[in-house]
């Protein structure tokens, strides 16, 4: 498998391309392009918000941010992201303060799903 295929792999492409054409036999990429770059550039401070929730035992706000994220990466069909911050979300629904390495997967899916979405753009 090629370094491409895999990056792409974190990628529900039937949700990417029904944002592309919206409009039936219409491609129009503004729409996409602005919900990625949304995604990009709102995303990181709910990270490190996530983070510092975890560093705290904070399970509210490990539930707020999971939740936010989990919608986030939802909305553009990031599987990968979506169950790592289900993870945390329902961890801290029963009070329970994630594990370490399952906020770092949710950090590693979102920084996977950045460079996948860029590499969906340019094609």
């Amino acid at each position: 498998m090629s370094a491409e295929i895999d990056s792409l792999d974190c990628l529900n492409l039937t949700i990417l391309n029904s944002y592309i054409e919206l409009e039936p036999g219409v491609k129009d990429f503004s729409f996409i392009n602005e919900l990625v770059n949304l995604f990009a550039s709102v995303n990181p401070e709910f990270i490190e918000k996530l983070f510092a929730a975890h560093q705290e035992s904070d399970v509210k706000a490990l539930m707020y941010f999971s939740h936010k994220l989990k919608g986030s990466a939802a909305n553009l069909g990031l599987n990968r992201m979506v169950q790592a911050c289900l993870i945390v979300e329902l961890d801290a629904k029963s009070g329970k303060v994630t594990d370490f390495t399952q906020i770092q997967e949710v950090s590693k899916y979102f920084k996977q799903s950045v460079a996948a979405l860029q590499l969906f753009l340019q094609k």
